[in-house]
């Protein structure tokens, strides 16, 4: 994709915090599911 945090919180007009913390989450539902 290539967008760093800051673009996407941009767009999204969210704090950068807030991306981290919804990528860390998606990552972990990612691994639960390929666990499977």
């Amino acid at each position: 994709w290539g967008f760093s945090v800051r673009e996407i919180a941009g767009q999204m007009g969210l704090p950068e915090k807030t991306i981290y913390t919804r990528i860390e989450r998606l990552k972990k539902k990612i691994k639960k599911v390929l666990k499977k």
